[in-house]
């Protein structure tokens, strides 16, 4: 094991980052066979422009975390594809990996997989803006919309109008993981047949308040659904964000489509500032 004196700090869930750790620790122990010796580090990087454009990622600080050991090694066809989260080298049922051949982990991991990217966007864009307290709403949910559009079906159109204004930071967080999910689930169930069109906005409505909507026209509601008792995971996130945004979530069946309506006060300046 060996760790710089004066890491940086850094926001990490606890729980993901022991799972990851004891996940590579694990892999490298059967790289090994009998015997050798897997070393832990960390240290403080900082990723300047060329690592940005290599490394697919923003410019900043970051911690480093590196696992390594003595054992046989990685082909070359391993290796490219050794990032794939759903690549196991070993028979179905024996992987300790994310997936481990499990559909429906593997679309849980997808969820996951965007509302991460949805946080990070936000930390990208105060990075890019050197502030760290406030953001530009209507630019950073528009750049959210059009990452979605880049993954949803060719058949699909997104469409968004969003208000101009600030917000702190702590609100933009929620809000873009929100509208993230709300859309995401629109792509994925209004339209069976792939084609169609969402919509997603956030108007002023006086007196600092703010209206969200995100509408389809797709096949609506099913007869048993109730928002706010509902048992999946997607579900439970949206009432979640919904009541961090100080609102009362609204499902509406306009036939044909869905329509999610949330009334809230827009946070102007941080928290506590």
């Amino acid at each position: 094991m060996s760790a710089w004196a004066g890491l940086w700090r850094a926001l990490v869930d606890p729980s993901q980052l022991e799972n990851a750790l004891l996940n590579l620790c694990i892999n490298a122990r059967d790289a090994m066979g009998d015997r050798g010796r897997v070393t832990i580090e960390t240290a403080n990087r900082w990723i300047d422009r060329d690592g940005s454009r290599q490394y697919d990622m923003p410019e900043g600080q970051y911690l480093s975390l590196c696992v390594s050991d003595t054992g046989t090694g990685m082909t070359a066809d391993v290796i490219a594809k050794a990032f794939d989260p759903f690549f196991t080298t070993k028979p179905s049922g024996e992987g300790t990996g994310l997936a481990s051949g499990q559909p429906e982990v593997e679309r849980a991991l997808e969820d996951a997989q965007s509302r991460v990217q949805t946080i990070a966007q936000v930390h990208d864009r105060l990075w890019r803006a050197h502030e760290v307290h406030t953001i530009n709403l209507a630019e950073f949910l528009a750049e959210l919309i059009e990452h979605l559009r880049t993954t949803a079906p060719a058949g699909l159109v997104l469409h968004c109008d969003f208000a101009p204004m600030t917000v702190a930071t702590d609100q933009a967080v929620p809000l873009g993981l929100l509208v993230n999910e709300l859309v995401t689930n629109a792509v994925k169930y209004a339209y069976p047949e792939g084609n169609g069109e969402v919509w997603a906005s956030i108007r002023d409505e006086g007196g600092g308040r703010l209206r969200l909507v995100v509408c389809d026209g797709g096949i609506g509601l099913p007869t048993s659904f109730h928002g706010l008792t509902s048992a999946s995971l997607g579900r439970k996130l949206i009432n979640s964000l919904s009541r961090q945004l100080g609102g009362k979530p609204q499902w509406e069946d306009v036939q044909p489509g869905t329509r999610f309506v949330l009334d809230f006060v827009a946070d102007e300046e941080p928290r506590g500032g």
